[in-house]
């Protein structure tokens, strides 16, 4: 689960390369960024629960886990992944620290056009104003 394997049972597609994976994994996460770009409804606010959407619409063609909390530590090459117990958490933990960001550039008085403390807000520019409409 949530690692390249050449069993083609891992996958619902039944890929057995990992450049063919790779591709789909890709084209996933370009379906994602349409979704944001084009179909989203804004402000959204920013959420674990979100995450694991984004990650369901990106992955849901190719793995039956896709938007679900990790039950064991996947593959990832060199890259030692937290324990799956633990990753529930630091996404809240994520998600929290975000926040906290955001609050302390709005009281800083910075707006979402400069510098936003390493926080990315998820924006949109209406028609009607050539300000983007944010929510964090």
């Amino acid at each position: 689960m949530g690692h390249y394997t050449d069993a083609p049972e891992d996958n619902l597609l039944g890929l057995t390369s990992k450049d063919e994976l790779n591709e789909q994994e890709a084209l996933g996460v370009a379906q994602v960024e349409r979704y944001l770009l084009e179909e989203i409804e804004y402000p959204v606010e920013l959420s674990v629960s979100l995450l694991q959407d984004f990650h369901r619409r990106a992955f849901q063609h190719l793995y039956d886990w896709a938007g679900q909390w990790r039950k064991q530590v996947p593959n990832v090459g060199a890259y030692l992944p937290p324990p799956a117990h633990q990753v529930p958490l630091l996404l809240y933990e994520f998600i929290d620290e975000l926040r906290h960001r955001q609050a302390l550039s709005v009281a800083a008085g910075r707006t979402n056009r400069g510098a936003s403390g390493g926080c990315v807000s998820l924006c949109s520019s209406p028609a009607s104003s050539n300000s983007p409409v944010c929510q964090w």
